[in-house]
């Protein structure tokens, strides 16, 4: 459990950390690399404006995709999956009075992110948990024979809360037939009249000796 805890704490901590250092980025270096690659990739994308938030954005093998910058969404589906603006997407941005990084889902902002890395985990006091050595006796007690140890008495409260928890006998008859396991062995039967096994007399299909 230290272990799990060191770890979270030391995480959350430096993604803080590191979310403190984006400024004058609205978002994470991860994610500004991510819209330069697609604006790279726009370069030679036509646009075609149909109103002042919808464009008809045509690609190199003539490919269109309808972008609608006021609805965050893009034909090609990449944007409302990424939630990053896809090169469709930003070559609309390009012809448009709409900044890129306000287009960008809230959650990679730098606002999203000082608001989840804001609280830490609360350090986690074990100066008075019981440890394992405090109910068995110790090995080097035993070893040497310390003749003042009881190791029944120990061993019992060592063992003390691991007993099975108290039940109630159920209501009703007990059953007196025992069910049979799978894995038992059933005793095979064989016919009477054919003496084959596997079936009875009563059942027999085999044709009666002349």
């Amino acid at each position: 459990m230290m272990g799990h805890v060191t770890m979270t704490t030391d995480m959350l901590y430096r993604h803080k950390m590191e979310v403190g250092k984006w400024h004058p980025l609205p978002v994470g270096r991860n994610i500004d690399k991510m819209i330069k690659e697609s604006q790279e990739k726009a370069l030679g994308f036509t646009c075609r404006r149909m109103s002042p938030t919808e464009f008809i954005v045509s690609t190199s093998d003539w490919k269109s995709h309808a972008v609608k910058l006021h609805h965050f969404y893009c034909s090609c589906l990449r944007w409302q999956m990424k939630g990053i603006p896809c090169k469709h997407a930003v070559r609309a941005i390009e012809g448009s009075s709409y900044n890129i990084y306000n287009l960008v889902d809230p959650f990679y902002r730098v606002e999203s992110q000082l608001l989840i890395y804001m609280t830490v985990m609360s350090p986690v006091p074990l100066h008075d948990m019981p440890s394992s050595t405090d109910m068995v006796p110790q090995v080097a007690e035993i070893q040497y024979g310390c003749e003042d140890l009881d190791i029944t008495t120990s061993s019992s409260i060592a063992t003390e809360a691991l007993r099975p928890p108290a039940t109630k006998r159920p209501a009703g008859r007990p059953k007196k037939k025992r069910i049979e396991s799978q894995f038992q062995e059933k005793q095979t039967v064989f016919c009477g009249l054919c003496h084959e096994p596997g079936h009875n007399r009563s059942t027999c299909k085999s044709p009666l000796p002349g």
